[in-house]
């Protein structure tokens, strides 16, 4: 009986042993019986410049800081086709954005905020590349900038705030997005130079607003429209030569242009937008297109320096406030077309003391002549056609005009 316990005993004392052996071996691996979330993946590759990249579908996942030298970007795949939507790290230097992911989808768009406020100072686009979101670059450390052949859009803002861009590129014949606030370059407060190849049809809304040392701007033949703010507060641009094929400046385009000393509108365009010289101070030489109808609202409301304009003999509409405080302004023919003289349309023009009226004038409305000095009226008629023309004038902001000499039977002015 004795040797039977004894027995037992080393039995179970072997069995033990078998069993914490077997604890102590490999078991099955972590990541047996589980698969990857449906739709994602994640596949890394060198790229020419990058080194290293990441991509996923519709996710990301963590990973370690990309060894130095090396660029780690993300992707997003959708409709066959890649979108770079940022990159791991803090990546300096210039940036390759490569054709293809290291799974051979091509890379067409670059994401909203994909490197916003980064501080890369250069990118390399490939032709791929069709679509630049929403604030892409904006605020980061790019120097200079060539932008491709393939875009057909950059977003509002996508280069917006870049406060080292001192030049840049601009191919193919994208929609640029934004508004004086959200212009594609806006705010680029270093950029000093803008080449445009041939191709470009417009000029985005707000597209180099307050780049203020913008000085050398080299556009294409086939711009046909400047958007509104294009140029707005570009105070060091001096100079600029618009194309024939242009139709269209819309609102404010060049507007606060300090240092604007001469323009010359091609023949194609019709009408001046609301404001779209208005204050720029410096500027003394205006040349107007003999098809020109209509100078909007406030157009060179503030070109302080401007002494004399000739107006075209087809106006037919000058809108309110049009020269308003153009104190040098001496002297003006104002052409038969012209039938009203909109509200303060040379209110504050201080130094202004001859006026031609056209014989078809029939209203001057408030403020036209407020001013103090004394206003000597041209006349084409005779003192009692004036009396039969019954022209209404507005009893307020215009007794430089009441008060004016005249000289009838006129031809021009003397």
């Amino acid at each position: 009986m004795k040797n039977n316990k004894f027995l037992r005993c080393i039995v179970t004392v072997l069995m033990a042993s078998s069993l914490l052996l077997t604890g102590c071996s490999d078991g099955p691996s972590a990541s047996s019986g589980t698969s990857e979330p449906s739709g994602s993946s994640v596949s890394s590759g060198s790229g020419s410049t990058s080194g290293s990249s990441s991509e996923s579908s519709g996710s990301s996942s963590d990973s370690e800081t990309p060894e130095p030298g090396k660029v780690e970007l993300t992707y997003e795949i959708s409709g066959g086709t890649a979108t770079v939507t940022g990159v791991r790290g803090k990546p300096t230097g210039t940036v390759t954005i490569p054709e293809k992911t290291p799974d051979g989808v091509t890379v067409a768009r670059i994401d909203s905020y994909a490197f916003y406020n980064s501080d890369i100072t250069g990118v390399s686009l490939p032709d791929t590349i069709t679509d630049i979101g929403d604030y892409a670059f904006a605020g980061s450390a790019l120097k200079q900038l060539v932008l491709p052949d393939s875009l057909k859009i950059v977003g509002k803002a996508a280069f917006s705030a870049c406060r080292s861009l001192t030049a840049v590129v601009l191919n193919g014949n994208p929609e640029y997005q934004g508004s004086e606030s959200t212009g594609v370059f806006s705010g680029c407060d270093q950029l000093q130079t803008v080449t445009i190849a041939s191709g470009l049809t417009r000029l985005g809304d707000g597209m180099f607003a307050h780049c203020t040392k913008l000085s050398a701007v080299v556009l294409p033949d086939t711009l046909t429209r400047i958007g509104e703010s294009a140029f707005f507060s570009c105070r060091a641009l001096k100079s600029i030569t618009l194309p024939d094929a242009l139709t269209t400046l819309d609102k404010s385009a060049f507007a606060d242009c300090k240092a604007l000393q001469s323009i010359r509108i091609p023949a194609k365009v019709k009408s001046l937008s609301t404001n779209a010289f208005a204050n720029c101070r410096a500027l003394t030489s205006v040349t107007l297109p003999d098809t020109l109808t209509s100078i909007g609202e406030g157009a060179f409301s503030g070109c302080i320096a401007l002494e004399g304009i000739t107006l075209p003999g087809n106006l037919q509409v000058l809108g309110a406030s049009a020269f308003e405080s153009c104190i040098h302004l001496k002297k003006i023919v104002l052409p038969e077309g012209i039938r009203t003289l909109s509200e303060s349309v040379f209110q504050n023009c201080s130094q202004l003391q001859k006026v031609y009226l056209p014989r078809n004038l029939s209203k001057v409305c408030t403020g036209a002549f407020r001013f103090q000095q004394p206003l000597s009226v041209y006349w084409a008629g005779s003192a009692s056609d004036w009396t039969r023309a019954g022209i209404s004038i507005s009893q307020y902001g215009n007794d430089a005009l009441v008060k004016a000499s005249f000289v009838y039977n006129a031809t021009s002015i003397s």
